[in-house]
């Protein structure tokens, strides 16, 4: 069991909140009332909190899927979540899909083992996993029809497609983890030139998942102009 919140943010707690994330002050007082209510007043989440709150909106994913979307939040690796990094990961979902710091975190969600490396089966499973997300796309170019989510043949063939162009790409760079079967956060941001659904997708998931379990304010497009959240980065491997 963690610390005890207090029943309010101090003025400079919501100070640095408001300064490392594209939230006003309201949205962040918000937010932290979610937050307790989430955690029970403790200072963090844990991962069945997490797990909880799918299972009670109805939304279902591998279970492995969803402990990567936990340690894409929890940048430090400790196994659970605190106010800054909860505001924070919200903040950037809330962001443009072009946005480093959510290729950041979407990447970090694809990172399965937590190795900064995408591999091939951690994006099938994961697209796989995000069947509702996927529902009603084609994968496969060479049927008329829109493929079935459920599709596991599909789903590899279009990452195998993904990674191949990527391969081609990099050709030049024999030292790339591309060409021994893993993606650098580099290969990514050539994969998502070329096949912007795999962005996509992962930004739908996030919306889908983040806004019913954790309550997400609403973020002008304006206010994301104007502002950008502090870097998002991991800072251990799991």
């Amino acid at each position: 069991m963690g610390n005890t919140l207090p029943k309010t943010l101090s003025k400079t707690e919501l100070q640095m909140l408001q300064g490392a994330t594209v939230f006003t002050k309201e949205q962040i007082q918000q937010l932290y009332e979610h937050f307790k209510e989430l955690t029970g007043g403790d200072d963090y989440i844990k991962l069945s909190v997490l797990k909880e709150g799918l299972a009670k909106h109805g939304i279902t994913y591998d279970e492995k899927f969803i402990e990567s979307l936990f340690y894409a939040f929890d940048t430090e690796g400790r196994g659970k979540i605190n106010l800054q990094q909860f505001c924070s990961g919200l903040s950037i979902t809330t962001k443009n899909n072009t946005d480093e710091d959510k290729l950041q975190l979407i990447f970090s969600m694809y990172d399965q083992a937590g190795r900064d490396a995408v591999s091939r089966d951690d994006l099938v499973t994961a697209f796989h996993s995000m069947r509702k997300a996927l529902s009603g796309v084609r994968l496969d170019k060479d049927k008329g029809e829109p493929e079935s989510a459920e599709d596991l043949e599909g789903i590899v063939k279009y990452v195998n497609e993904v990674f191949e162009k990527v391969i081609e790409v990099r050709k030049d760079s024999p030292e790339d983890p591309i060409h021994k079967g893993y993606m650098s956060f580099e290969d990514f941001k050539v994969c998502i030139k070329y096949h912007p659904l795999v962005i996509e997708v992962g930004s739908f998931f996030l919306s889908d998942t983040c806004k019913p379990v954790f309550n997400t304010p609403e973020v002008s497009s304006s206010t994301l102009q104007k502002k950008r959240s502090s870097s998002f980065r991991r800072t251990y491997k799991r």
